[in-house]
């Protein structure tokens, strides 16, 4: 019983810190994005 347990919170956390990592990158690029877009319309 312990044993599937374990495994099943080590799942589980790899899967939260997945979903925190995909989240992570897409508001890294989301301002990425922005900021490009700023620095191009300032130099025009």
């Amino acid at each position: 019983m312990w044993g599937e347990n374990l495994e099943h919170v080590r799942v589980f956390g790899s899967k939260r810190v997945a979903i925190l990592k995909n989240a992570v990158l897409s508001l890294l690029s989301y301002r990425v994005k922005i900021l490009f877009k700023l620095a191009l319309s300032m130099s025009d």
